[in-house]
């Protein structure tokens, strides 16, 4: 997965600090955690690959559900709680 509007394949920790909108020491915390993924080139050497950021970033999205409607079957439900409890 390109993008043209980043041709890089890896981020420096500055890089990637912009990329994921975090503070860089934010950025060393999630390392040293290996909460984020990282590629260690050398002993102190980390990349960051973009498509791992992203992919990182699509599974802690969260999408909001839509309302549930009311259903025939939700009512039934309702009538049944309303003629057992009286509320």
């Amino acid at each position: 997965m390109s993008d043209d509007t980043n041709p890089k394949k890896f981020l420096t920790y500055p890089e990637a600090a912009a990329f994921l909108s975090i503070r860089l020491p934010t950025l060393y915390t999630k390392v040293s955690r290996h909460e984020v993924p990282f590629v260690r080139l050398s002993g102190r050497m980390i990349r960051f690959d973009v498509d791992a950021l992203r992919q990182w970033l699509r599974e802690r999205s969260f999408m909001p559900v839509a309302p549930k409607s009311n259903t025939p079957d939700d009512e039934t439900a309702d009538n049944a709680h309303h003629a057992l409890t009286g509320e």
